[in-house]
């Protein structure tokens, strides 16, 4: 399956950050990934034997990483003859003129996607929809299809890389038909915990022995802002949209570490919060807009813990077109590891 493009996504550093943080220090330790994005690193510590917990404040991004970590066991599709055939039976749909026809699409000059395509996607968000009404599939199975969709939807999306604005002319992915493939299930079933909310939050369901790894977003970028469509997809809405975007409204979600003035002591807080954790391990680059030596003397001012940090290494930044990568610098990752006294 098609990896999706995600702001700040970990997947070409994963094996790195996990070969740092290692495995799990007792039968109890579990491995919490605060705010799970695109799910790469929650994905990396389920492969290396780790229990999991996942929380996002983007239903889409839970549903995103969570559908990653399924397997055949979760999800038996018995009543629609296993989940290859539901997804056939999902491509073989008929377009319809719904929400998103009328909202992001050439017709609704908002060229998002073709209007073959955005009818399509309206087809296969209605029968998803029924069949989770009429108990065809079952919870898992539901979000399954809804992580697929979402995964299909960004393979021929008129737009730079984002959701923030769509390109004035066509590009030739979105010229494709949106098909929705079946991925590779996990062998064996996991021992997972999902939540979907603020992070802030998360602390009421951390125990002793729990690693909390946590990857803000350090700049400006609204990530419900940029992933709006997603969001309407993984919430099954048809929110009130407005502009020449179609944007719907997101200032509920938006978060303080997207701030300059606002970062440090969200992050400091955060941190805190988690203090009843083993170890939490913090990833940061230098396209953050709060400064390393910083960050490192706020979190040392923290009682009771012991800071230290790991240099992660270097990785091309995300670059929403061919031309930004040209011109594109490399980032450097770091990992910062606050470890109880």
């Amino acid at each position: 399956m098609s990896k999706i493009r995600f702001i700040g996504s970990k997947t070409r550093i994963s094996g790195k950050l996990l070969d740092i943080i290692g495995k799990p220090s007792t039968e109890e330790s579990r491995f919490v990934d605060a705010m799970c994005g695109s799910g790469a690193v929650a994905v990396e510590a389920a492969q290396r034997g780790w229990p999991i917990v996942i929380n996002d404040f983007l239903k889409s991004s839970s549903i995103m990483t969570k559908s990653r970590l399924l397997s055949e066991e979760d999800v038996p599709f018995e009543n629609l003859g296993g989940y290859s055939n539901a997804v056939l039976e999902l491509n073989k749909l008929e377009g319809v003129k719904g929400f998103f026809h009328g909202q992001y699409s050439v017709h609704a000059e908002r060229p998002y996607f073709t209007d073959k395509n955005a009818m399509k996607i309206d087809g296969m968000r209605i029968q998803i929809r029924q069949w989770a009404a009429e108990s065809v599939i079952n919870r898992k199975e539901h979000e399954l299809l809804i992580g697929d969709l979402m995964m299909s939807v960004n393979q021929v999306a008129n737009t730079a890389g984002t959701y923030g604005c769509f390109m004035k002319k066509l590009q030739k992915n979105a010229e494709k038909q949106i098909i929705i493939e079946a991925r590779a299930l996990l062998p064996e079933k996991l021992d997972i915990l999902s939540f979907t909310g603020d992070v802030s939050s998360l602390h009421h369901h951390i125990r002793a022995g729990d690693f909390v790894y946590l990857d803000p977003p350090y700049t400006k970028r609204q990530y419900a802002a940029y992933y709006h469509i997603l969001e309407t997809i993984a919430e099954d809405s048809e929110p009130s949209v407005g502009g020449v975007t179609g944007l719907r409204d997101w200032k509920n979600q938006k978060s303080d570490f997207c701030y300059k003035t606002k970062a440090l002591s969200a992050i400091v807080e955060l941190v805190e919060s988690f203090r009843n954790a083993e170890k939490i391990y913090l990833s940061y680059s230098n396209t953050s807009h709060v400064p390393i030596e910083q960050l490192l003397r706020a979190l040392r001012d923290i009682d009771g813990v012991n800071v230290s940090i790991h240099k992660v290494g270097e990785i091309s930044d995300y670059t929403p077109s061919q031309k930004a990568s040209e011109n594109r610098d490399n980032v450097q990752e770091w990992l910062f590891e606050v470890q109880r006294l």
